[in-house]
């Protein structure tokens, strides 16, 4: 189970450090953390991480100043009482070391096996009574205050690969990818690919932003100019993905008209209230967890109900506050040049 971290979205292995354990599980099993060479990051040593019969390994990734705790645990589908037990130990400590200083964030991924649980935005439950294995695993999640964002099967039918974070916004765009080689029955764990929030302090963000208009796109001319510089590719892997990179990118430049956008934020509205600032922080919390899951229909039939709920409240919530300026027009009439120029800003 190798854990590959990116800052650009590359998906080649780096030559950078990595950390692993040797593997003692004569099918399946082995994890690893690849790092990439400009991201600063040494592994933890701590007793309760390392020295246990479990596969798994720990780093600190520090990004923009920031300190991301990650971890890359393999636990097999015939594991006993006391490895499981080391795993939710492990996972436990982890979650303790993230709120001791310096303060980290905490991300772990790995192929965990559970196929009795079923993943929710809600959260996970075992089908049927559940396995003991699985119960435990489930209340050491709750335990923590851990969230796990993975909710589409990653082998066969069930969700055996998890990501798991003590933020719920921090993952978002989780994509199931083809798996990495091939078996005689093809077999194998789908690739997870993911973005992952950063809450450091990033520089100072520019005024406005050129954006490409997808809309506008000649993409006619498009094909042409990536097919022909996609012509002669290199034998080597990484430096041909690389070269394919560059062409879509010199082909959306040329083809691609761009805009410019502004990045000021607007102040709070005066038709604004209780009721559409609450359905407001449910609409951003669903969209997260669409983020994480856009393929999942529970998830966006929730998020489009909240959605027109709010719709319907904005209208409500304007229709009174315009309606209240109209009837205090008499004795107060610059409220209503001052809205009417208000608007005319937006």
């Amino acid at each position: 189970m190798p854990l590959l971290l990116s800052t650009n979205g590359a998906t080649s292995i780096p030559k950078s450090p990595f950390y692993t354990i040797p593997t003692t599980v004569v099918r399946g099993g082995g994890v690893a953390i690849f790092v990439p060479s400009d991201v600063e990051s040494f592994e933890v040593n701590d007793v309760a991480l390392c020295n246990t019969r479990s596969e798994q390994v720990w780093c600190n990734v520090k990004v923009n100043e920031e300190l991301i705790l990650v971890g890359c645990v393999y636990r097999p589908p015939y594991a006993d009482c006391e490895l499981n037990l080391e795993i939710n130990k492990s996972i436990g400590f982890a979650t303790h070391l993230r709120s001791s200083a310096p303060p980290k964030s905490l991300l772990v991924a790995g192929d965990f096996n559970f196929p009795d649980i079923n993943w929710k935005y809600e959260g996970g439950f075992c089908t049927n009574k559940g396995r003991p294995s699985s119960l435990e695993f489930l209340n050491t999640m709750s335990k923590n205050f851990l969230t796990q964002h993975v909710f589409d099967p990653t082998f066969k039918h069930n969700i055996l690969d998890l990501v798991v974070t003590n933020d719920p916004a921090r993952v978002f765009r989780i994509t199931h990818d083809p798996p990495l080689g091939s078996t005689d029955k093809d077999c194998l764990h789908a690739t997870l690919t993911w973005s992952y929030e950063l809450r450091s302090q990033l520089p100072s963000q520019p005024t406005s932003s050129q954006r490409q208009v997808l809309s506008l796109g000649n993409y006619n001319l498009f094909s042409e100019h990536f097919h022909e510089g996609s012509k002669l590719l290199d034998n080597d892997v990484n430096i041909a993905f690389n070269q394919v990179v560059e062409s879509y990118n010199h082909a959306s430049s040329v083809v691609m008209p761009t805009r410019r956008f502004s990045t000021h934020k607007r102040p709070c509205p005066k038709w604004s209230n209780d009721k559409i600032k609450h359905l407001t922080k449910s609409k951003y919390k669903l969209y997260r967890l669409v983020r994480s899951a856009p393929l999942n229909p529970e998830l966006r039939a929730a998020y489009t109900m909240v959605c027109k709920q709010f719709k319907s409240a904005v209208r409500q919530s304007i229709s009174k506050f315009e309606e209240s300026i109209v009837r205090a027009f008499k004795s107060q009439p610059k409220l209503l040049f001052n809205y009417i120029n208000s608007q005319k800003q937006c």
